[in-house]
C-alpha cells in the first residue's frame, strides 16, 4: 500500500483482517440478511456487507465505527450499513504481528534452530519484525500527535477515529529505542509519546469507569461507553513503557475500581471479612465489559447480553494486583457503597418504624372514632329474653387495642356496636397527628440532622468523607476502615475479595 510520506509507487507490507465470503454469518444469518437488504437493493454491495459483517467479528472488535464509513449515521441502527472492514488495515493486528515475529526470533534464538535446517530456522523474523515496525511507522504514525492511526486502503489516508489501538504499539514495541529498529530520532519520538497519551488523561477524567474503545456512542459494543480490559491492560502496558507512571497506575486504580464493585453491587462477599450489600441475592460478577460512565457497571450494546465471568477480565485483574498491588488503594467506589449498605440499612429501619407508629394511629384513629352503626335484625344468641329495645346491649367487637364498649340504642329492636378508645385515651379523643392533637411519644417524628438531611444520611454522608480522605495505601500490612460505621475492611480483603470472584468464575 502507499505509505504516508505519499509516494506514489513506494510499497510496505502490512495485513488486514478479511474473510472472502458472499453469505451472511451462519451464527447471525437472519440479522446479516436483513441488514444488507435494508441498506441496499444491489446484490454485489450485499455480498460486500456480509464479507464485512464476517471479518468485523474475525477482528474481535465486533462492532465498531473503526469499521464504518459514516459513523455519525442516523438512527443509530443504519450505522453498519456503511461497514467496510475490509478496506480497514488496523493498527492493533500489525502490533500483535510484530510482537509475534520479535517472538519467534527469540526462540529460534533459544531453541538453537539455526543448527537444524527448517522453515523458522530459514526467515529471518527479527528482519520481518524491523521492515513491519518501519512500515507501521510509515503508514499508521501521526508525528504531531504521537499516535498511530488505522490506514482506509479505499480512501488512501489515515482514519480519524480515536480508540486505545491508537497507543497499542507502544505496549508492541516496548521500551525499545535503538535507532537499528526506531526510524525516528529518539528525542523526537519520546516528544511524541507524551502527546500521545494526552488523550488518555483527558479522557480518564471523564469516565471513571475507564476508558471506552471509541469516543462514538454508536451503540455497538466496541464504542462508547463500553471499556474492555484488554484495553486497559494495552493502555497500561503502554503507559508504563513510555515512563508514564502515575498515568498506569491512575488506569490501574480506575479497572481495580470497576471490577471490584462491580462484583460487589451483584452479591460478592466474604463471610466473616465483607458481607453481602443489603437486598442482593447472587454471588457477585465480573464481566467481560464495563460502562466507562460510572463505577461498577457492567457495559452493553451490540448483538448479545453482557456475559460474566470473564477470562480476560479475570487475567487483567491479576496482572494489575501483581503489578500495582502496593500502590493501589481500597476501591474508591468501595466506601460509597459501603456507605450506601449502612444508609440502606438505616432507611429500612426507619421505614419499618414509620409502618408500625402508621399502624398503631390507624388503631387509635379507629379506636377514638366510632364506626358506622351495625344495624341488627335479630339480637343475637344470648341476649337476655324481655329486655328493653332501648337497652343498651354488649356484643364483643374484635378491633385491634380497642375495649369492647356499648353506644346507645337508638330506636326498638336495633343493637348498635361500637368500639371503645384504647385503655388512657379519653373518649372523643383525636386521632394522632389530626389538627389540634399532638403525637403521643411513640408517633414522634424522627430526629434530622443539619440542612433537613435524615440522621441516618447524614451519618452517611460524613461516614463517605471520612472513607475519602483515609483510603489505606497498601505498603505495610495495616488495614484501616472503608467508611465510617460500616465495613470494616483492607485493602488485602479486597484482593481477596477478588480473587475468590476469580476463582469463582473459573470454577
Amino acid at each position: 500500500i502507499p505509505n504516508g510520506g505519499g509516494e506514489e509507487g513506494t510499497t510496505v507490507q502490512l495485513n488486514r483482517y478479511i474473510v472472502d465470503t458472499d453469505q451472511p454469518r451462519p451464527e447471525a444469518y437472519a440479522k446479516d440478511y436483513e441488514l444488507a437488504h435494508n441498506a441496499t437493493s444491489d446484490p454485489d454491495i450485499q455480498a460486500g456487507i456480509y464479507a464485512d459483517m464476517a471479518t468485523g467479528a474475525e477482528s474481535g472488535w465486533d462492532y465498531s465505527t473503526r469499521w464504518v464509513k459514516y459513523p455519525n449515521a442516523v438512527p443509530k441502527d443504519h450505522i453498519l450499513y456503511s461497514i467496510r472492514t475490509r478496506q480497514v488495515v488496523p493498527v492493533e493486528l500489525n502490533a500483535i504481528l510484530y510482537q509475534v515475529e520479535q517472538a519467534l526470533a527469540d526462540f529460534v534464538v533459544l531453541a538453537n534452530c539455526s543448527s537444524s535446517p527448517s522453515i523458522i530456522a530459514d526467515t529471518n523474523y527479527g528482519e520481518l519484525a524491523r521492515m513491519r515496525r518501519n512500515a507501521m511507522y510509515s503508514v499508521f504514525y501521526d508525528q504531531p500527535s504521537g499516535l498511530f492511526y488505522d490506514y482506509i486502503l479505499d480512501e488512501r489516508r489515515r482514519s480519524d477515529i480515536l480508540s486505545p489501538a491508537a497507543l497499542w504499539p507502544y505496549w508492541s514495541f516496548g521500551s525499545d529505542k535503538s535507532n537499528s529498529t526506531q526510524p525516528h530520532d529518539n528525542r523526537e519520538t519520546k516528544a511524541s509519546a507524551i502527546a500521545a497519551f494526552a488523550p488518555v488523561f483527558r479522557i480518564l477524567s471523564s469516565n471513571p469507569g475507564g476508558i471506552p474503545a471509541t469516543l462514538y456512542n454508536s451503540g455497538q459494543q466496541w464504542d462508547y461507553p463500553s471499556a474492555w480490559p484488554p484495553l486497559q491492560y494495552v493502555l497500561m502496558q503502554g503507559a508504563l513503557n513510555m515512563g508514564h507512571i502515575d498515568l498506569g497506575l491512575s488506569l490501574a486504580q480506575t479497572f481495580v475500581d470497576s471490577v471490584f464493585c462491580a462484583w460487589y453491587n451483584t452479591g460478592g462477599s466474604i463471610p466473616g471479612i465483607l458481607e453481602k450489600l443489603p437486598n442482593t441475592t447472587d454471588s457477585g460478577h465480573m464481566f467481560e465489559k464495563f460502562d466507562s460512565t460510572q463505577v461498577g457497571k457492567e457495559g452493553g450494546g451490540g448483538e448479545y447480553t453482557v456475559q460474566a465471568g470473564f477470562g480476560w477480565t479475570n487475567g487483567v485483574l491479576l496482572w494489575t494486583l501483581d503489578t500495582f498491588g502496593r500502590s493501589l488503594v481500597a476501591p474508591s467506589a468501595f466506601a460509597l457503597i459501603a456507605t450506601l449498605a449502612v444508609v440502606m440499612a438505616e432507611h429500612e429501619a426507619a421505614a419499618a418504624a414509620a409502618a408500625a407508629a402508621a399502624a398503631q394511629a390507624a388503631a387509635v384513629a379507629q379506636a377514638a372514632a366510632p364506626p358506622p352503626p351495625m344495624v341488627v335484625a335479630n339480637a343475637p344468641a344470648g341476649v337476655p329474653a324481655g329486655m328493653p329495645a332501648t337497652a343498651p346491649i354488649v356484643v364483643p367487637v374484635a378491633v385491634p387495642g380497642a375495649q369492647p364498649a356499648v353506644a346507645a340504642a337508638p330506636g326498638a329492636g336495633t343493637i348498635v356496636v361500637a368500639a371503645a378508645p384504647a385503655p388512657g385515651a379519653p373518649n372523643g379523643a383525636k386521632p394522632a397527628g389530626a389538627a389540634g392533637n399532638k403525637p403521643a411519644a411513640d408517633d414522634k417524628k424522627p430526629a434530622s440532622s443539619p440542612k433537613g438531611k435524615p440522621a441516618a444520611a447524614a451519618a452517611a454522608t460524613s461516614g463517605a468523607k471520612e472513607a475519602s480522605n483515609s483510603e489505606p495505601k497498601i505498603a505495610k500490612d495495616d488495614s484501616s476502615a472503608a467508611s465510617a460505621g460500616s465495613v470494616n475492611t483492607s485493602f488485602a480483603a479486597v484482593v481477596l475479595a477478588l480473587s475468590a470472584g476469580v476463582l469463582s468464575a473459573l470454577h
